[in-house]
């Protein structure tokens, strides 16, 4: 785990260095966007002994974020976001459905590579999540369940590296994202040789606010730089 969070770091260092240094040389657009992650489809790939099969989760609520876009030239630039995401899965053991999710805040840094003046283009980047809340459900039936929270528990991982790729069209977004590091905490005895990697399908839909620096009386003016 730990080398797939330096991996994931020095991406992230990269991607924002790459940006930092952009800004010096261009004069072009600034914009501010909401969210790439608006609804999330969820699936696990999931090993190990005495493990079900995994189900298909939707969550369509309990993702926000931001991004900042940085365009190079008319084909060219970097993302970097901040956001909170609902993401787990769903596993089905006999009889039995067990739901496991968390809320994570998190950040990310992309580049991306396109027609970027009419808002077509692929992202390709990495990112790291904090999950922050934990939730188990379990049960046979919907009438009969059992439940569990827990603020900051151990029944993750501390931080959750992640890529993705995605592609963008006018406001609408599409992303997909993996979890190379297990989703369940490999010290946590509850969760002994068992292993799952988060796979996701986001939809998403931007609201963009421009900054244009050659015309500070913008009425868009939400981003100083």
């Amino acid at each position: 785990m730990k080398r797939s969070l330096l991996v994931c770091l020095l991406m992230l260092g990269t991607m924002v260095n790459a940006q930092t240094k952009s800004n010096d040389k261009q004069n072009g657009k600034w914009h501010y966007a909401y969210h790439f992650d608006g609804s999330i489809l969820s699936t696990a790939l999931i090993s190990g002994a005495n493990v079900g099969n995994p189900v298909i989760r939707y969550a369509p609520f309990g993702n926000i974020g931001h991004t900042l876009h940085n365009d190079f030239n008319k084909h060219s630039g970097a993302i970097i976001g901040i956001g909170i995401k609902n993401i787990g899965f769903i596993e089905k053991r006999g009889d039995t459905t067990f739901k496991k999710r968390v809320y994570a805040f998190g950040v990310n840094a992309s580049l991306k590579f396109g027609d970027l003046p009419s808002n077509r283009f692929v992202f390709i980047g990495a990112g790291l999540d904090l999950p922050f809340h934990y939730k188990e459900k379990q049960f046979v039936n919907r009438s009969d369940k059992r439940k569990s929270s827990e603020w900051f528990s151990t029944a993750t991982p501390q931080f959750l590296p992640n890529v993705f790729i995605g592609y963008v069209r006018k406001s609408f977004s599409l992303k997909l994202q993996y979890y190379p590091v297990n989703f369940l905490n490999d010290n946590n005895t509850r969760f002994k040789d068992e292993k799952v990697n988060l796979l996701l399908l986001s939809f998403g839909h931007d609201f963009k606010f421009y900054l244009n620096k050659s015309n500070v009386k913008q009425k868009h003016k939400v981003i100083e730089m």
